[in-house]
């Protein structure tokens, strides 16, 4: 059921209206506000606009008739008393009574100062009005004035005249400190103003002026008394927010009217003095002279208008403004953690977003853009503080390098030792895993340590870049006012906030943590090249292990799309360096037999088959060859022989095949432009018909020879394409090995289709044996 709206009428105080609820108390209002207004418009329409006029008018009539009457009482009195004797008596009964008043006023005005400086204690001792004091004060003043220039004054005037001088001295330091503070009220700041005024006769635009003072004072204590402290930040910027709003209320004629009223009547009649009983003002004022009872404060005047009052505020906030910028700047250098000035950030934009509307500033734009700059820079300078954390992890590349121990990197563990495949298979067999990968890869102890400082690293940065995505989905809307006009902000500070600001704190990330891969990078080629001659190949292998590892787990959300090519440079240096190693435990010199000139046999000649025969496989040596080359290299770690290692040692071997496949080539030929020489040189000395059985028989074992050089041509040209489909690579060092091929294929192709047999035996036998050397196959 609704709750009945009472008669206004029938309310005894303001006190039964609230005993309603809410709604009802609105409707009481309003019917109140409607009767007003009715009575007012009935009044008028009695009397006239004149009403108010009228009223004085009859107050003043009634005033003159009061006083009028007592005048004339007056006169008639001393009209009965006017008799010459009784004058001459009175006189010389008031030379005799002079001495004793003047001893009674010294005494009554000493009193009366002792009285107030007493007051003034006890009321700053319970924080009362400094009004209230300082108006104590300013009569104190006055009555000490008066003592000093009597001739009995005693001693004790000036024991007095130094408490005062303390009294004034804590006062001034109560006014300073509550203009300072920003958690004095308006009534507060006014009653401190008007205290202030009468201690020192200042303009409107004097005090204010000391009052701005007094604040900015107060944003540098805060800044400056709380180091590492997000709270001091707050506060100065809701103390400067205050500031510039108090002195919109102030220069709005509250101060002017709180300052006119002091110089309206005499201090010993001002009400809240009256008020003071301990003063005993009923039995000391009489005596006190004209002087101090007359006294009234005088305001120095100066044209104190809106227009000048905005000027100095917009002054003053600008000056203010920038003295909070620098100090902020030096407090945010003591924070380091991203997330920590992140949310400074936001709490400090909404102050100011929620005050900015109704907040008069020298710039509105300018101070949001202040705020955003000292943000901005301390969060860059932290994105490239973390950036360069990566440079801590090449310094410890260096540090092994610097301080390796040969043999650090031993053989590389079997994935089937005891010692792994012995391992719990508990709980998903999370540690068997983790050993696997670890041991397949290559991570040792080094590896593994600096690996942990990378993956932190890449930890720290990835919070960042996540902080300042959620920059972009803050939502301000929430903060600004929106009872205010937008207008007033001068911009649209959402499209700043959420999109240019982030947009330039993701560019920094991008550019700093590229310039931190650059320097990284430089540290690992100066490692390399700093390596030295022992143990060439671990370092290399530890190196081109970590830049897999770096490559592998780049920071690809950050960069996004953009390749990064690291240690490009460096690479193919260590690639070398690990082909060299190879290379000198299994060199290939030694593929190929060399063929003696007397035992040109070839191994494996029984095997031939076909017509005419040929081999269907390569030399023994080359496929013995091949199997130590890749054992070698499991030795090294099969993780290293990445496809461009791969291929480098390719090329290597591309080139010191072809020598040897040239060199036995070689050989052969001489033995083959031999043995025909020798042959015309017998078939001259042996021209007759009647040369001898053993002759004969002679010719016949040299005639087999020839044969033998043939057989190891062929031999040789069926390697060579063997180790063409072996080390096959897309690059132009591969035209030595097919030079050779060309050059042999002329020497033993007979007509037969020799050579596209022995190119298609070669690569029948490859493709059935490159799973046994898998490291060399593509």
């Amino acid at each position: 059921m609704a709750t009945e709206t009472p008669d206004p009428q029938n309310l005894k105080s303001w006190k039964d209206a609230f005993q309603h609820p809410i709604p009802t108390v609105r409707k009481v209002e309003q019917e109140l506000r409607r009767d007003i207004a009715s009575n007012r418009e009935k009044l008028r329409s009695l009397v006239g606009a004149r009403y108010r006029e009228l009223l004085e008018t009859a107050e003043t009539i009634v005033e003159m008739n009061t006083e009028n009457q007592e005048v004339e009482t007056k006169l008639a009195g001393l009209g009965l008393r006017c008799n010459a004797d009784l004058i001459g008596k009175r006189q010389d009964y008031l030379a005799d009574g002079n001495n004793d008043n003047n001893c009674r006023a010294l005494a009554a005005q000493l009193a009366l100062l002792h009285r107030c400086t007493t007051i003034i204690g006890r009321l700053l001792r319970k924080h009362k009005p400094l009004l209230l004091a300082s108006k104590l004060v300013i009569i104190s003043r006055q009555l000490y004035k008066a003592l000093s220039q009597h001739a009995n004054a005693p001693p004790f005037v000036e024991v007095l005249s130094s408490q005062l001088v303390n009294l004034q001295k804590t006062i001034r330091r109560r006014i300073e400190r509550r203009l300072g503070s920003g958690n004095s009220s308006m009534e507060d700041i006014v009653d401190a103003m008007s205290a202030f005024r009468l201690s020192n006769s200042s303009s409107v635009l004097d005090i204010i002026n000391r009052f701005h003072n007094f604040r900015l004072d107060s944003i540098v204590k805060q800044l400056e008394h709380r180091p590492r402290s997000r709270e001091g930040i707050l506060k100065a910027l809701n103390l400067y927010i205050q500031t510039l709003q108090n002195t919109k209320t102030l220069s709005s004629r509250r101060l002017s009217d709180a300052l006119a009223k002091l110089q309206g009547q005499p201090l010993l009649a001002d009400h809240d003095i009256l008020n003071l009983g301990d003063l005993d003002l009923d039995i000391f004022g009489r005596w006190v002279t004209n002087d101090v009872q007359n006294f009234t404060p005088w305001i120095k005047s100066d044209n104190f208008t809106k227009q000048s009052a905005e000027q100095l505020t917009k002054k003053w906030s600008k000056e203010a403004f920038n003295r909070f910028l620098e100090k902020s700047s030096a407090v945010l250098q003591d924070f380091d953690d991203f997330e920590d000035v992140l949310s400074l950030r936001k709490e400090t934009l909404e102050i100011w977003l929620a005050a900015a509307p109704a907040t008069i500033t020298h710039s509105s734009v300018s101070v949001l853009e202040g705020i955003r700059d000292i943000f901005k820079m301390r969060l860059k300078s932290i994105i490239r503080n973390q950036a360069n954390q990566l440079v801590s992890i090449g310094d410890t590349v260096k540090t092994h390098i610097d301080q390796w121990v040969s043999g650090d990197i031993n053989q590389m563990q079997s994935l089937w030792d005891s010692s792994i495949t012995s391992l719990e298979y508990s709980d998903g067999a999370v540690n068997f895993k983790k050993v696997v990968v670890n041991t397949f890869y290559g991570r040792d102890l080094k590896i593994m340590a600096t690996l942990e400082l990378y993956d932190s690293w890449l930890e720290l940065i990835e919070r960042s870049r996540s902080s300042i995505d959620d920059l972009r989905h803050t939502r301000w809307e929430d903060t600004l006012d929106e009872g205010e006009d937008d207008s007033k902000l001068e911009m649209n500070p959402i499209a700043l906030l959420n999109e240019d600001d982030p947009h330039l704190l993701q560019e920094e990330q991008v550019n700093t943590i590229k310039q931190a891969f650059l320097e990284l990078q430089k540290t690992f080629r100066a490692a390399a090249e700093a390596s030295g001659d022992s143990d060439q190949s671990g370092k290399s292998a530890f190196l081109l292990r970590l830049i897999r590892e770096v490559r592998r787990n780049s920071p690809s959300k950050i960069l996004e799309d953009e390749s990064l090519d690291f240690a490009q440079d460096t690479v193919p240096v260590l690639h070398e360096v690990l082909v060299n190693e190879i290379l000198a435990h299994v060199p290939p010199s030694n593929i190929f037999p060399v063929p003696k000139k007397n035992t040109l046999r070839l191994p494996g000649r029984t095997l031939w088959d076909g017509a005419p025969e040929l081999p269907n496989q390569p030399l023994p040596s080359t496929f013995r060859y091949f199997r130590r080359l890749v054992i070698a290299m499991e030795n090294f770690g099969p993780d290293l022989w990445t496809p461009p290692a791969v291929k480098i040692l390719k090329e290597r071997l591309n080139k010191a095949v072809t020598e040897s496949l040239s060199k036995n080539f070689e050989r052969l030929h001489d033995y083959s432009h031999e043995k025909i020489d020798k042959e015309e040189d017998n078939e001259k000395k042996n021209s007759s018909d009647e040369e001898s059985t053993n002759g004969t028989a002679k010719s016949n074992a040299d005639d087999s020879k020839p044969q033998d050089v043939r057989d190891w041509k062929i031999q040789l040209a069926l390697d060579a394409f063997y180790f063409r489909d072996a080390l096959s690579v897309v690059s132009e060092k591969n035209d030595l090995l097919d030079s050779f091929i060309e050059k042999i294929q002329v020497d033993v192709e007979d007509g037969n289709s020799i050579v596209g047999r022995l190119q298609e035996a070669a690569h029948d036998f490859w493709k059935r044996t490159e799973l046994l050397f898998g490291l060399l196959a593509n």
